[in-house]
């Protein structure tokens, strides 16, 4: 789902969002050479169910990011979106709500090991670690 970072470097830089939802789900194992409809409907966020949805609300507050972050980008609605393409939502749900693909959808940080989150400053995940760190610094 959408942050600041990613509008911003989609917009800004080096990445344009359709390459951007392609090698994401890629990356999830979608064939996006068969079916490149299902690029353009990530690159706005049509790969996320109301389920998936859901729970990222739960964790993706972007109102814990850095001001610096949250204004290079005014538009901070992460979870806006076009409709969802069904037949892509409901295969990437179990993806986009398991912690072992997107870690932020974690229910309990608490009990991990020290860690080190590095990304940089044109980094597509750069708010994704932001908010990991601070659910990390949450559950102690």
């Amino acid at each position: 789902m959408d942050t600041p970072m990613v509008k911003e470097v989609s917009a800004l830089y080096f990445a344009d969002p359709h390459s951007a939802g392609f090698y994401f789900l890629w990356y999830a194992g979608v064939d996006v050479n068969k079916r490149p409809d299902f690029a353009r409907a990530a690159a706005a966020n049509g790969h996320v169910s109301e389920k998936a949805r859901k729970v990222a609300e739960k964790f993706m507050d972007l109102t814990v990011l850095p001001e610096a972050f949250r204004d290079a980008v005014k538009d901070t609605d992460h979870l806006q979106t076009t409709q969802p393409i069904e037949l892509l939502a409901e295969y990437m749900e179990p993806f986009l709500t398991n912690a072992s693909f997107a870690p932020l959808m974690a229910s309990d940080l608490s009990g991990l090991p020290p860690a080190l989150i590095l990304t940089c400053e044109f980094d597509f995940v750069r708010d994704d670690g932001a908010l990991y760190v601070h659910r990390i610094k949450q559950a102690g």
